[in-house]
């Protein structure tokens, strides 16, 4: 894996061959993968806003 790239206790991003992992700092597990780094910084968001229990919505998420 590669370093991270968000601060965020919750979740975190880490780029691995072709994609960044998105990585849940307490358990350390990847929670998912996308090929882009805004992909992967809005997985991480979307995850970070659930566990927050708020309901989000991402501009081009269902495209």
């Amino acid at each position: 894996m590669g370093t991270e790239t968000t601060s965020s206790p919750i979740t975190g991003c880490a780029q691995g061959d072709n994609a960044y992992h998105v990585i849940e700092r307490a358990t350390g597990k990847v929670k998912g993968f996308r090929f882009t780094w805004k992909a992967a910084i809005n997985l991480a968001q979307v995850l970070e806003a659930r566990a927050d229990g708020m309901k989000v919505n991402i501009d081009g998420w269902d495209k």
